[in-house]
């Protein structure tokens, strides 16, 4: 599993981190908001190319990438400059040299943190049976990996046009963000891996990776300065994110993984879009890391702007980058410069979930409200006790670090917004628990809708900037120690102000530093040129502070492993107990690839049973792909058949040996065989008894493969009696011997054909195809055309 993971990291990273680099990005905020901008390409090339109806691969987003590459070159060429205090404070910034080490210790605990979660992960699926090539029993996974599929057979993978995968029937609209599935099948291309290797990689390494890394960039703007310090707080930030349940395993638990990817790369996104006042070259990779996450998962968005309002409230508004503009005029600039990424973002958004409008109301339905109290409710999303992670406890330690990493910031630093935000999230997870009444219900409602209300799903903020603090408050506290110690050792209290800024540094390296340079412009353009020359190419690295560092991290990685080994367990292992898809499908899937009729045809199945998963699996065409049902009403085929499964072949009231519309419905859907194996996904559906014990009974329909709970169906009218006699045969459970023609009485003694097996079928050529028929006279069967 170690080169696919590696093929994945590269991938995600490398064709965003050149593009940014195109745009104008320095190399350590390109790597960061890569994955950003390599879904960015992903998901317009789907959506462009479904739009124009051009089939989709590897080859034709790569030629959107190059595309986008030389779009980023001219924007780098003809862009504005740095041209206010901070470009003439940048001069004295560290060389490429120094800024690289001086981002060592965000690097490691990146990596660190990344290793750690993704051998949690991996380290598990290689113990489960099938191993790479397992399947992950949710819900979301489902539906994921058949996008992924389609995306490969068809070239069709356009956000607005999900609904020729869900609604293979009716074609109904739908839309359904498909950034991920569209680089999940670039993926599956590029390393050859199977549809379920693919999902399983990408839906486990990826989240190892962006969830450190948003929480580190984070910390990095948290601190806002170049130095030690945003380094230190960024990889310890990155750590501190292994110890959480709600983070990585609970949300890859529930295959959230799109939007926990959206949600990671909020971070990194909210760094760069911050840094546009002071850098306003980066407002094109600003624009396409919204529009990555926007493709990723609509609320990424809302979330970003959360924290970028946060930010500006308390923040930059009070110290605007150019004061010497004036009091409006500068404040207007800094608003202006960041909100056109998004406006630019929007024109390519905004279309595309336009298309989803009919869906809003049903995502603001959803609720997940438990029955606790206010309190109750207030503690829970303070504490992370969501979903699932409730059963594992509050982790307090990461808790207590946040909470003194947000009261430094604010004491030390006089950041505030990092408490205004982590206290917004608090209330909205808190509003999704137990919701709150009036119109203050009402205005939370409009966020929290836009996360399914679910508070698993809006947690994931809180538990990013609640670590982002804690990594940020450790290091602020290596800056204070290192000042006092400074002090002490020399008696004198401007040698312990260098020692802070030997951790804290000055000025970002970004150029985004919140103290406003305006003051300084003067000074720093004479002084910034003898500094260039006098001082060390490179800040004294603080050795004490590394080490006590990399004590903290060695101490802590083998606590979080230890804590987190049972919900990684819940989330990596019991999640793939074959409780839907079981061993037993697994061989039924494989017996029935080997079917030249299966191939030929569409395979029915129950769609609340999973049994799709042949699809993406084994290649076998099926008519539903997810467990929801689709657009598909009483008048359809597909309801036909699907509640109707017991009166397939008993003929018409006037004519038993007439084909009657279930018949029909299954010769406009072209399906050859019928794939029955319980149990459903919610344990309290009601069971569809016509289907599942009524189909042994249909005259239309033949048992040819039984093993415990599954049960597969030939279709008499499609496939032949000698055919069906033979799978009968390679049945794991005996089958009891077929009907014979001079048994049917459609052959007399003496006859060659006496003893062959007969199966019944009816009479397409009575069937009733007038007005209101399944199938009416002249409409052409939905027969399965060859790839």
């Amino acid at each position: 599993m170690i080169w696919p993971a590696i093929v994945l990291v590269l991938l995600l990273v490398l064709p965003g981190a050149l593009l940014g680099v195109a745009s104008g990005l320095r190399l350590g905020w390109a790597l960061a908001i890569g994955p950003a901008l390599t879904f960015a390409v992903t998901g317009l090339a789907g959506w462009f190319f479904g739009a124009v109806d051009i089939g989709y691969s590897t080859i034709t987003a790569a030629l959107v990438w190059l595309a986008m590459v030389l779009v980023a070159l001219v924007w780098r060429r003809l862009a504005p400059k740095r041209a206010d205090a901070a470009a003439l404070a940048s001069l004295s910034e560290e060389p490429g040299r120094g800024r690289a080490i001086i981002a060592l210790p965000a690097i490691a605990g990146v990596t660190v943190a990344f290793v750690t979660m993704a051998w949690a992960s991996l380290s598990r699926l290689a113990k489960v049976p099938g191993g790479i090539e397992s399947i992950q029993q949710s819900w979301d996974v489902h539906w994921h990996g058949s996008v992924i599929k389609y995306a490969l057979d068809t070239g069709m993978v356009s956000s607005t046009r999900m609904g020729e995968i869900q609604n293979f029937e009716t074609r109904g609209d739908m839309y359904y963000p498909a950034a991920w599935h569209a680089f999940g099948a670039v993926l599956a291309d590029v390393s050859g891996m199977s549809v379920p290797a693919t999902v399983n990689i990408l839906g486990l390494v990826a989240p190892a990776l962006l969830i450190p890394v948003g929480a580190a960039a984070l910390a990095w703007r948290m601190i806002d300065r170049g130095g030690w310090a945003a380094s230190f707080g960024a990889g310890l930030a990155a750590v501190l994110t292994t110890a959480l349940p709600v983070l990585t395993p609970i949300s890859v638990y529930v295959g959230a993984w799109p939007y926990l990817l959206g949600i990671a790369l909020t971070g990194a996104t909210f760094a760069v879009l911050t840094s546009v006042p002071h850098a306003p070259i980066r407002m094109f990779a600003s624009a396409l890391a919204l529009i990555g996450i926007g493709q990723l998962h609509p609320s990424a968005v809302p979330a970003t702007v959360l924290l970028v309002a946060s930010w500006w409230l308390f923040g930059r508004l009070w110290r605007p980058v150019r004061p010497e503009l004036g009091a409006v005029t500068s404040r207007l600039r800094d608003v202006g410069l960041m909100a056109l990424p998004g406006i630019v973002a929007a024109v390519f958004l905004v279309p595309q979930w336009l298309s989803g409008e009919q869906q809003v109301e049903d995502i603001r339905a959803e609720s997940a409200t438990v029955d606790v109290d206010r309190w109750g409710a207030w503690y829970r999303a303070f504490a992370m006790l969501t979903r699932h992670a409730e059963d594992y406890g509050s982790v307090k330690p990461v808790i207590i670090a946040g909470l003194i990493g947000l009261v430094l910031l604010a004491v030390v630093l006089r950041r505030f917004w990092p408490v205004v935000a982590w206290a917004v999230s608090v209330l909205f997870t808190a509003h999704a628990l137990n919701t709150f009444g009036g119109v203050v219900g009402d205005v939370l409602g409009v966020y929290a809708g836009l996360h399914y209300s679910t508070p698993h799903r809006l947690v994931l903020q809180t538990a990013l900037l609640i670590t982002a603090a804690g990594g940020a408050g450790v290091a602020l506290l290596f800056g204070v120690v290192a000042g006092y110690a400074g002090r002490r050792k020399a008696g004198d209290p401007e040698r312990g102000r260098e020692a802070v800024e030997r951790t804290g540094g000055s000025e970002g390296s970004d150029g985004s530093g919140e103290n406003g340079a305006g003051a300084t412009a003067v000074a720093a353009t004479g002084a910034a040129r003898t500094d260039r020359i006098t001082r060390p190419h490179v800040r004294p690295v603080p050795v004490v502070q590394l080490a006590i560092a990399a004590a903290l991290v060695a101490g802590f990685i083998p606590w979080a492993v230890h804590i987190m080994a049972p919900v990684n367990h819940h989330a990596y292992e019991q999640i793939r107990d074959n409780r839907l898809t079981s061993e037993r499908d697994l061989r039924a899937f494989d017996w029935l690839a080997q079917q030249p009729e299966a191939h030929e045809h569409r395979v029915f199945t129950n769609p609340n049973e999973g049994s799709a998963w042949m699809y993406m699996r084994n290649d076998i065409p099926t008519v539903f792909r997810h467990f929801g049902w689709p657009d598909a009403d009483e008048t359809t085929a597909t309801s036909m058949v699907y509640w109707h499964t017991d009166k397939i072949g008993w003929g018409e009231p006037w004519d038993t040996t007439a084909a009657n519309q279930v018949d029909l419905a299954l010769k406009k859907l072209d399906v050859g065989f019928i794939y029955v194996s319980p149990p459903y996904f919610w344990g309290d559906q009601k069971i569809n008894m016509r289907m599942q014990e009524g189909a042994w009974w249909s005259r239309g329909l033949t048992p040819v493969y039984r093993d415990e709970e599954v049960t597969i169906y030939a279709v008499n009218a499609v496939i032949d009696p000698e055919r069906i006699e033979e799978m009968r045969a390679q049945s794991p459970m005996d089958m009891p011997p077929m009907t014979t023609r001079g048994e049917a009485g459609v052959a007399e003694p003496g006859d060659d054909d006496y003893d062959d097996p007969h199966a019944w079928v009816p009479d397409f050529s009575k069937a009733y195809r007038g007005e209101g028929s399944i199938l009416p006279e002249g409409q052409e069967p939905l027969t399965l055309q060859p790839k």
